[in-house]
């Protein structure tokens, strides 16, 4: 009897073991990127799981990292606004807390929870059509992750989870084959790196990455499109808290290559993207970026026609806080829209529309493709 127990205190001991220098490991090596501790370049520098998990990351991170500014949206802001950005020097601390294919109400819970814990003072916020209607919260969001902080919680799923154990040969292995490559910085940018690399390599194309993601949007995101009059109301739940609380707001419509419009024109949604800017106005004025001005025709401002990189997000910088006196901004670009000028503006773009395609039926072509081809997976 005595050796059977000594057996069992063994087997227990040594399992203990086993599971807290897993844990131990997991908080050195950080696969979430929820503590950045213990940083070295080529063996932890990209968080393995940050970007398969960042509605994980981010919730837990944003307390340590202690914001005073936010970037707020979908991928589209993930990608395309920099926190380091030459504008925004005296705005720091700056997290980029975009969340990939959010909604607004995903959105909204993140920023009450953000103004709850931290002292913030400025809100930069990208607005997207595709957040306005039917989509679903991510499998990634938790509420519990926004209400009381919990430590036991975040050791539990950071750091004791077997998707952290995971985690810790995933960040390792990516660290090891391209340590000059990170996907999500410390304060929440996502990085083109990965994608710039694959171009630079020949695996693909500036092309194929603009018709992947216009065959996202067909498919998937504009396909029998509606607006969910909820999302409104979490968007001005999110303008009276930013009043409330006193904090600077600037929300804005996104920029996007004219293809992208095309989709939307394609899937039937112009009325209802038309409805969007309408509704918005109701609320607060917005700026609108997007358009067919000659920045959005550019497509070295992009890495696919949804996702422009940070060098436009620095031109949307300096037109929201930059200097109006030095600006070199053509006129066009970013235009502050209010329930007076609503009607003339969409107007105007219709007019764009109607040039560019004349100009571009190479582009048109391709959409009216990709159309067909979504309509076959259907």
């Amino acid at each position: 009897m005595k050796s059977y127990k000594s057996y069992i205190f063994k087997v227990l001991l040594c399992i203990s073991l086993l599971f807290f220098v897993t844990g131990g490991t997991s908080y050195v090596v950080d696969p979430y990127g929820v503590n950045w501790r213990f940083v070295h370049h080529g063996f932890n520098l990209n968080k393995g799981m940050f970007s398969k998990s960042v509605r994980l990351a981010k919730a837990y991170y944003i307390n340590c990292f202690k914001p005073e500014t936010l970037l707020v949206g979908t991928s589209r802001v993930e990608y395309g606004l920099s926190p380091d950005d030459d504008f925004l020097k005296t705005y720091q601390p700056v997290y980029n807390y975009g969340l990939s294919s959010s909604n607004l109400y995903e959105q909204r819970r993140y920023i009450e929870y953000a103004v709850r814990h931290n002292k913030i003072k400025t809100i930069i916020m990208g607005l997207d059509l595709g957040s306005f209607g039917k989509m679903s919260n991510s499998p990634d969001f938790n509420e519990k992750r926004l209400g009381a902080p919990s430590l036991i919680r975040k050791i539990r799923e950071c750091y004791f989870s077997l998707s952290a154990t995971y985690g810790i040969f995933r960040t390792i292995k990516k660290n090891r084959r391209n340590p000059d490559e990170v996907e999500i910085y410390q304060n929440g940018w996502r990085s083109p790196e990965k994608q710039d690399r694959a171009v630079k390599e020949g695996r693909t194309t500036l092309k194929t990455e603009f018709e992947k993601s216009e065959m996202d949007f067909l498919r998937i995101v504009y396909y029998q499109f509606s607006l969910v009059p909820e999302r409104f109301n979490d968007f001005k739940m999110i303008v009276d808290l930013c009043r409330k609380n006193n904090i600077a707001f600037y929300p804005f419509i996104s920029p996007a290559h004219p293809r992208q419009w095309e989709v939307i024109y394609k899937t039937g949604s112009w009325d209802e993207w038309d409805a969007w800017k309408r509704e918005l106005v109701e609320i607060t004025p917005v700026w609108d970026f997007s358009g067919y001005h000659d920045f959005n025709k550019q497509e070295k401002f992009y890495l696919d026609s949804s996702h422009y990189r940070k060098e436009m997000g620095h031109l949307i910088f300096e037109r929201l806080i930059g200097s109006k006196k030095d600006s070199q901004i053509p006129d066009d670009f970013g235009v502050l829209l209010t329930v007076e000028n609503i009607e003339s503006h969409l107007q105007s773009i219709i007019k764009q529309r109607e040039k560019w395609v004349n100009n571009n039926p190479d582009d048109v072509s391709d959409i009216d493709r990709l159309y067909l081809q979504a309509l076959n997976y259907k």
